[in-house]
């Protein structure tokens, strides 16, 4: 992810940190061992405004990037293991925790988190789907992967998110764009117009 002049990676335990403002002398400027703060595995990125959240596979991180080059965590919303990835849509975030194999234990469904106090992160509600992957969300529609295709949610109330849609494709992870949405799978790329608030 890119902040201003900062380019953000992700190893295991380890943000880095690196100042791009010279594309021709790119140089790593921080790397935090964020296992000091807490123990999961890095995965995700996703950055609102001055924060930058990571899905880890012990939950859902939010690290504070008001000094782009000096990266400080704020606080967490803590879930048993699971592969986490994370987006967020002004004071509500997304998270699709998948168990299983590698990921641990937890049952697969996503997490609705309220984020309007960026030092408590709070959740709002669970919803069960199996084997959720990548997720993106534009206006009031959260667009989930999983093994079945995409689903489609209305989420204008985060106490209660409602599927409207299912779409059968092999599609890992989505990217909604303000003109149509990007799926991805193995080794083939998707492009999906929007119909209506909840359709493809």
């Amino acid at each position: 992810q890119i902040y201003n002049n900062a380019l953000y990676t992700l190893e295991d335990y380890k943000l880095n940190t690196f100042d791009i403002s010279d594309y021709n002398n790119i140089s790593l400027v921080s790397e935090v061992y964020m296992n000091g703060w807490f123990g999961g595995v890095l995965e995700t990125t996703f950055i609102q405004k001055e924060y930058l959240f990571i899905g880890a596979t012990d939950g859902m991180h939010i690290i504070s990037i008001q000094n782009e080059f000096n990266p400080s965590y704020l606080s967490s919303f803590i879930h048993a293991t699971g592969c986490d990835p994370v987006v967020v849509n002004g004071n509500t975030a997304y998270i699709t925790v998948r168990g299983g194999s590698l990921c641990g234990s937890i049952e697969d469904q996503i997490n609705v988190i309220d984020v309007s106090d960026i030092s408590n992160p709070v959740e709002h509600s669970t919803y069960f789907l199996s084997s959720p992957y990548g997720l993106g969300v534009r206006n009031q529609s959260l667009y989930v992967c999983n093994d079945e295709g995409i689903h489609v949610f209305d989420v204008q109330n985060p106490n209660q998110i409602v599927l409207m849609n299912s779409y059968p494709a092999n599609i890992k992870d989505v990217i909604p764009l303000d003109s149509h949405l990007i799926g991805v799978g193995e080794n083939v790329i998707y492009q999906f117009n929007y119909v209506n608030d909840f359709e493809l």
